[in-house]
């Protein structure tokens, strides 16, 4: 019963993203969630002594190999060559979004559009007027930008910022406690 979000790590390639946002609402996500906390990975020392990186052995990516903008990219199947694949999905990740895109994002979907990674109340009132539909306070769980203020700590004012606006919240979750934080700052 729970809807589906889809979480869009927008690409560089702007038909790509929006392959990937209408083939979401095809397969019935709710919403679309823009990720602006991670355009590129985190300095994250214990996945670099793991080698925790599975997209660049081809893994997590099927979103992207099936896709058919994508595909039209490669010059062979993904099937028939992943290491291509991955070095196409490369230089296609990492899109630092700004203020200028969001009308281009909103133009892809009458889906509600909600923005991961938005801590300032500054910034909520900027994408509450330029039309997205709910704002999303992360700092993508602390994993990536680990040198950050808290989002908890962030919350209260991106709540009062948001005026009513929906309010998601998921950074620094580790218990049923830190949940009811979140929802007593206002976390929808």
């Amino acid at each position: 019963d729970t809807p589906g979000f889809f979480q869009l790590y927008t690409p560089t390639d702007r038909d790509l993203a929006a392959s990937l946002v209408s083939r979401a609402k095809a397969a019935g996500y709710k919403a679309i969630i823009v990720t602006l906390d991670t355009w590129i990975p985190g300095w994250r020392p214990r996945d670099l002594a793991a080698s925790n990186f599975p997209q660049l052995r081809g893994h997590c990516l099927a979103n992207y190999t099936s896709d058919p903008v994508f595909r039209a990219l490669l010059a062979e199947p993904p099937e028939q060559n992943k290491q291509a694949a991955v070095l196409q999905w490369v230089q296609l990740f990492g899109n630092p979004l700004s203020w200028d895109d969001l009308p281009w994002l909103r133009s892809l979907t009458d889906l509600p559009l909600v923005l991961k990674g938005i801590c300032h109340p500054g910034d909520v009132r900027r994408a509450r007027d330029g039309g997205v539909d709910g704002i999303y306070c992360s700092t993508h769980g602390g994993r990536q930008a680990n040198g950050g203020l808290p989002a908890i700590d962030c919350l209260p004012g991106v709540v009062e910022a948001a005026e009513g606006m929906p309010v998601l919240f998921d950074s620094g979750i580790r218990s049923g406690a830190d949940i009811i934080k979140a929802v007593a700052l206002g976390a929808t």
